[in-house]
């Protein structure tokens, strides 16, 4: 059956749904296809069945033998999206896209674009969902649309997946991929914010920070990481430096405060239901049902659309330009956040060691005392448990190598 015939037998099949739902009056407005599905726009007579309607996409998704149907609200319409099988699926690749913007296409071929605006950006979806395509799309975008001296980046690699990034001149140092290097990257980005705010200077080249991964221990699961980003989704906006955070599961637990950042949210396939309400703040996308591998969703404001992510290929990167891209020595100690927090503090005052806390420490064995212990017997968070904790595990050091000497 080819794709005319589908849509007409799905738009009979969704109107007897209706009808036996006393849903009746319903018009047919539009029909369109994605890369994997078939769009239905139609226009209730009463507008206030709406809610009624919107929960008949598991039936209709029964009654047309359909994998998936996502229903939503768009423009005064609801939209049903049919999953086509898999002889229907369309793939794109850079070659496809209109623009150098472009990081996919939407239904009707419509180009969505990768824009600075909103200032943040989100990139998330689970294994299988084809986030880290997504993001070496969208570099390639920023690459493509802006020159190095229109731009830079600052990434944050902890799988070591975008090697084929290496010595890209856009590069403002080299890719951060183990914890030391992290660090530093997060620091060295925070110190050009500090130092663009001081001046004022609000007319400086984009900086982008992608962090991908975000989530993880290395990344900004360190708390100190975790404040230099934030400080950078709090104020970058206005001085042009700019966050990209990958993540397969970004909660407010893992990403503390910046999920709320970034309003420029790309969406993959995601596990459950309440990941994808929290993710593109919309209780309708359903996006732990779309296809994966690319199948995406595009949230910016009122702006949604449905996308297939465009793949990237060699000779995408071989046309890239290259330098030499030096380090950079940043130490994150040395950083003062623009409102004269200590930033190796996480913005926070400086903790200091209570001598009755290591004294506990230290007779009860330090390397025996975990982060749990250090919070219900002690009332320590974890930044505090790992101060004790050191300063105990030295002090016995310390105390065996004189113990030592005094016996010599």
């Amino acid at each position: 059956m080819n794709l005319k015939r589908r849509a007409k037998l799905l738009s009979r099949i969704t109107f007897l749904i209706l009808a036996q739902q006393n849903l009746s009056g319903a018009t047919l407005t539009a029909a369109h296809r994605g890369a994997r599905h078939l769009s239905l726009g139609l226009r209730l007579t009463n507008p206030t069945e709406m809610d009624r309607a919107l929960k008949m996409s598991e039936a209709i998704a029964l009654a047309s033998n359909s994998e998936n149907v996502l229903a939503g609200r768009q423009l005064g319409l609801i939209v049903y999206q049919f999953q086509l099988a898999q002889g229907f699926w369309e793939s794109y690749t850079i070659a496809d896209l209109p623009t150098p913007q472009a990081v996919g296409l939407a239904e009707q071929h419509r180009p969505v674009a990768f824009e600075l605006d909103p200032p943040h950006a989100l990139i998330a979806g689970s294994t299988g969902s084809g986030k880290s395509e997504t993001v070496k799309t969208v570099l390639l975008s920023l690459m493509r649309s802006y020159s190095p001296d229109e731009l830079q980046l600052v990434l944050v690699d902890p799988n070591h997946d975008y090697s084929d990034f290496d010595n890209v001149a856009h590069l403002a140092i080299p890719i951060a991929s183990n914890p030391e290097a992290i660090q530093r990257a997060l620091a060295y980005a925070n110190l050009e914010l500090v130092n663009r705010i001081e001046a004022n200077n609000k007319a400086a080249k984009l900086l982008v920070v992608a962090i991908d991964e975000a989530e993880t221990d290395i990344a900004l699961g360190d708390t100190v990481n975790l404040e230099l980003a934030r400080n950078i989704g709090k104020r970058g906006r206005a001085y042009r430096v700019h966050l990209l955070i990958a993540s397969q599961k970004p909660t407010q637990k893992t990403l503390a405060g910046l999920v709320d950042q970034c309003l420029n949210r790309f969406v993959g396939l995601v596990a459950n239901a309440n990941e994808s309400v929290y993710l593109t703040g919309h209780s309708g996308l359903e996006a732990h049902k779309l296809t994966g591998k690319g199948d995406f969703i595009h949230i910016a404001g009122p702006d949604i659309a449905r996308f297939q992510v465009a793949k990237t290929g060699p000779k995408d990167f071989d046309r890239l330009e290259r330098a030499e891209i030096k380090p950079v020595k940043v130490e994150p100690d040395l950083i003062i956040l623009p409102d004269g927090q200590d930033a190796s503090t996480g913005g926070r005052p400086a903790l200091k060691v209570d001598p009755v806390l290591a004294a506990r420490y230290l007779w009860y064995n330090p390397n025996a005392i975990s982060i749990t212990r250090g919070q219900e017997e002690f009332n320590l968070n974890r930044r505090a448990h790992n101060l004790h904790k050191a300063f105990a595990i030295e002090l016995a050091a310390e105390l065996k190598r004189l113990r030592k000497g005094m016996m010599v």
